[in-house]
């Protein structure tokens, strides 16, 4: 009896656009796009998107993967007068961003077991280990991030 007075669509969008943040920030910057609610500043969209995904708890490691996914679709088709074209150039800059990220846990994982390889044999008491579990654990890390997480020398970490 409940479900013959829900509206099937719109009921599984709400659903789908709670769970999924990332499908709700494509409804988000296409509904920017549209609405024009800033003419003079059409770069603000990518902004409230950024504060839209902080909100949720996901632009720590959701907003670098997306930037490098729209980097990879034209431009042509983010910004095609259609916004289904539209729409289709965002899914497809997050399944690039996807196809990109599980290349790079793939690359950090064949690090590591590089790294395995390299300490069989090692006295317990090297340090090596300690910098071989810091390095794949970070994107970007400097000669003195790896000396304070693995207790070594900034030289040592070099």
């Amino acid at each position: 009896m409940l479900f013959h007075c829900i509206n099937y669509p719109y009921f599984f969008l709400k659903v789908f656009l709670i769970f999924f943040p990332i499908f709700s920030l494509v409804v988000l910057l296409l509904a920017w796009e549209q609405l024009r609610l800033m003419p003079h500043a059409p770069w603000l969209g990518g902004l409230v998107a950024g504060a839209y995904l902080r909100l949720r708890g996901k632009a720590l490691s959701h907003l670098p993967a997306l930037y490098v996914g729209l980097r990879q679709v034209p431009p042509e088709k983010r910004r095609h007068r259609n916004r289904t074209v539209r729409l289709l150039g965002l899914l497809q800059a997050i399944e690039a961003a996807a196809d990109l990220g599980s290349k790079e846990i793939a690359r950090l994982t064949q690090s590591r077991a590089q790294f395995d390889r390299r300490l069989q044999g090692r006295r317990s008491s090297a340090s090596l280990p300690a910098v071989a579990a810091v390095v794949p654990s970070r994107p970007h890390l400097s000669a003195a991030m790896i000396a304070r997480a693995a207790n070594v020398t900034p030289r040592a970490a070099l």
